[in-house]
C-alpha cells in the first residue's frame, strides 16, 4: 500500500494521455481528472478507480466509505472525493442516484 501512496501523484499540471489500450470508460475517466486538474500516476489511479464500482455493489456502508477505501489505496484525501465521484460517473453511471444523490 505505501508503494500505491508513493506511486500516485497528484499536481495540477495536465494529465499524460491515456494509453492506447485503455477503453472508453478509462478515458472518460482521465479526461474529467483533467478536466478537474487532477494529475495522477495512470496505473495506480485505474487500479484504485476500478476498485469503487465492485465496493459500492458489494454494499458499501456509504460514498464516505467508498472514499476512504480510495484513500487506502494512495490517492490523497484531499482530492479522493472528487476521484471516486468521477470513478462512479466513469465505470458505474448506473449508481449516479443511489451513490451521489444526483
Amino acid at each position: 500500500m505505501l508503494a500505491a501512496a508513493a506511486g500516485l501523484a497528484v499536481a495540477a499540471a495536465p494529465i499524460a494521455v491515456a494509453p492506447a489500450h485503455a477503453d472508453g470508460a478509462d478515458d472518460a475517466f482521465f479526461a474529467a481528472l483533467g478536466a478537474a486538474g487532477i494529475g495522477v500516476n495512470e496505473t495506480v489511479a485505474r487500479t484504485v478507480a476500478h476498485s469503487v464500482c465492485p465496493s459500492l455493489k458489494k454494499g458499501a456502508k456509504s460514498f464516505a466509505w467508498t472514499v476512504s477505501g480510495v484513500v487506502a489505496g494512495g490517492v490523497p484525501r484531499e482530492v479522493a472525493t472528487t476521484f471516486t465521484g468521477l470513478a462512479v460517473r466513469s465505470y458505474c453511471p448506473e449508481m449516479i442516484k443511489s451513490t451521489l444523490g444526483v
